[in-house]
């Protein structure tokens, strides 16, 4: 298993119904690829973890990276994991506001603390708050 966690910005803001509909077609198109994860959203700023296959999940990579909705792509963890992160959903998700971020000081003012903080805080930080996802498939 092969997973990949990176942050980026949007290009544009998006709306609630723009970002069901991304949703829909991320837990579409993750389905038929066998790939798992979890999707934040805040103010223009989103943080990813997609898993499964390594090659699937770098082509998925490429392709996101392709998308001109958002820009700035960047990596703060990948690589292999015994397991599956959210074994259950093709795409979790949620809309985060500011202050539920700010709970947790780790990851607060800082892209570095996010990528060289031990025991990968980015995937700590989505699990988290996928016990508050109200939208997963």
């Amino acid at each position: 298993m092969y997973h990949i966690v990176y942050v980026s910005s949007a290009t544009e803001l998006f709306t609630k119904d723009e970002l069901k509909a991304l949703v829909d077609i991320c837990n579409k198109n993750n389905k038929s690829l066998n790939i798992s994860g979890m999707l934040l959203y805040n103010e223009g700023n989103f943080i990813q973890l997609i898993e499964g296959e390594e090659e699937t999940v770098s082509k998925l990579l490429h392709k996101i990276e392709m998308d001109s909705r958002h820009r700035g792509i960047l990596i703060l963890s990948k690589g292999n994991v015994d397991e599956r992160s959210f074994p259950d959903w093709s795409m979790g998700f949620k809309i985060v506001p500011a202050y539920e971020f700010s709970k947790f000081d780790e990851f607060k003012n800082s892209k570095e603390r996010l990528i060289n903080a031990k025991n990968y805080p980015a995937v700590t930080l989505l699990k988290t708050f996928s016990s508050l996802s109200y939208y997963r498939k």
